[in-house]
């Protein structure tokens, strides 16, 4: 099982706690997204008659999967050091975001002397790039571009 309904509950002075609750996996294509939806609706109902807290935010992950538990090799590969990713909605209201990726290879994808990283010439930064652009979807429904890239964190 890799599919977990999660629900988070703020309480009085703005904490938050976490439910992760695991289920069946969702069918491959998508034929039981219905039923899923109504299993984890029914579970905030339940979960909201018993709370005097909050329901602030649900989510269902699915197919959440340990990929590889090895420590990586390499001793900069650190989560205090990224490749920010900063980006704007191609349609109004053109909100502006960013995303990291930790643990970035500086020495493939930097540029000497600065901090900021070609996000056109530099081909795997490139691949990551198109293949955000190409599927990001912004919380107003807008596509996204990425307008710049920048190793962010310790040591830059």
């Amino acid at each position: 099982m890799t599919t977990y309904y999660n629900f988070t509950i703020k309480d009085h002075s703005d904490e938050l706690s976490a439910i992760r609750i695991p289920v069946q996996d969702p069918a491959g294509d998508g034929s039981d997204l219905a039923a899923h939806l109504t299993a984890r609706d029914n579970i905030r109902a339940a979960i909201g008659a018993l709370s005097i807290g909050t329901i602030y935010k649900q989510s269902i992950t699915a197919f959440d999967e340990v990929l590889d538990q090895a420590r990586p090799s390499d001793a900069d590969a650190q989560r205090e050091s990224g490749l920010q990713l900063r980006y704007q909605e191609t349609a109004a209201p053109f909100k502006k975001g960013r995303v990291t990726i930790a643990c970035p290879d500086k020495p493939l994808i930097a540029t000497p002397g600065t901090d900021q990283v070609d996000v056109v010439g530099v081909s795997v930064v490139n691949a990551l790039v198109a293949l955000i652009e190409a599927n990001w979807v912004s919380p107003n429904g807008n596509s996204i571009e990425v307008q710049s890239g920048w190793l962010v964190g310790r040591s830059n």
